[in-house]
């Protein structure tokens, strides 16, 4: 009887032991990178739409942290995604924070950004996906970002961003 129960004790530990380790490894990891470039250069400014765009209420799965999320003006949604305003040249937005998120399952990472609009003295948190990572099978090859005309600018930034 107490082979047993050293058995059960073993097999019990070493369940958990894995079901943590699987936890670890892949669950949604998250990086702050708010103080590098391109972001410390714009954020927390008070920055004016270059271009329309919606602010549309996300489904919960997809969002990160934030349930409004701006999108392009035509962008494909998934169906249930509902506009919730639409955004005109020259609104004012805020951008306070930026993260980098990677899937555990996938490894891809999304940079967004968060961020805040005041409409009718009403206050609306939101998050911004923006950027695409350049990423190569050569080990000795570091991946970079790149970022698309932002919706707050008239050019794009036309430079490589390796972001730590």
């Amino acid at each position: 009887m107490n082979v047993l129960k050293i058995i059960g004790v073993v097999v019990l530990l070493s369940t958990v032991a894995f079901i943590g380790v699987l936890y670890l490894t892949l669950r949604t990891k998250t990086q702050i990178v708010s103080d590098q470039e391109p972001f410390s250069s714009f954020l927390n400014q008070n920055l004016s739409l270059e271009r329309d765009v919606l602010l549309v209420h996300n489904l919960e799965e997809f969002s990160f942290e934030q349930i409004h999320k701006i999108e392009e003006k035509g962008a494909n949604v998934y169906e249930g995604v509902t506009v919730f305003k639409e955004l005109e040249k020259g609104t004012s937005i805020t951008f306070e924070d930026a993260k980098l998120f990677t899937n555990g399952t996938s490894g891809f990472t999304t940079c967004v950004l968060f961020g805040t609009v005041y409409l009718e003295s009403q206050e609306i948190k939101f998050e911004y996906h923006w950027g695409d990572q350049q990423i190569s099978l050569d080990k000795n090859d570091k991946g970079y970002w790149t970022f698309s005309k932002p919706i707050w600018k008239s050019q794009q930034f036309d430079k490589k961003y390796f972001i730590e």
